[in-house]
């Protein structure tokens, strides 16, 4: 999965998350299990060093992503 969003807009990240070419073959399914359980995910919550923390929980960024695949996934307009 491209792990680079920067510079992106919430558009275009919307767009890559969704699209199974360009996010390591995922379903919306497979996008909830990995931001439930993928060790590297995982690593935002826990950072190390002077890194900063995701503004979010873990649970509440779940949430939100089950919550968006509930609804159909729908993408910001550009």
């Amino acid at each position: 999965m491209k792990m680079v969003f920067k510079d992106l807009s919430s558009h275009d990240v919307c767009v890559t998350l969704k699209d199974p070419q360009l996010n390591g073959g995922k379903s919306l399914d497979d996008l909830v299990r990995h931001f439930e359980e993928d060790k590297l995910v995982d690593w935002g919550w826990h950072p190390g060093g002077n890194r900063t923390v995701l503004p979010l929980t873990k649970e509440q960024t779940v949430a939100a992503v089950k919550g968006w695949v509930a609804a159909g996934a729908p993408c910001p307009q550009e």
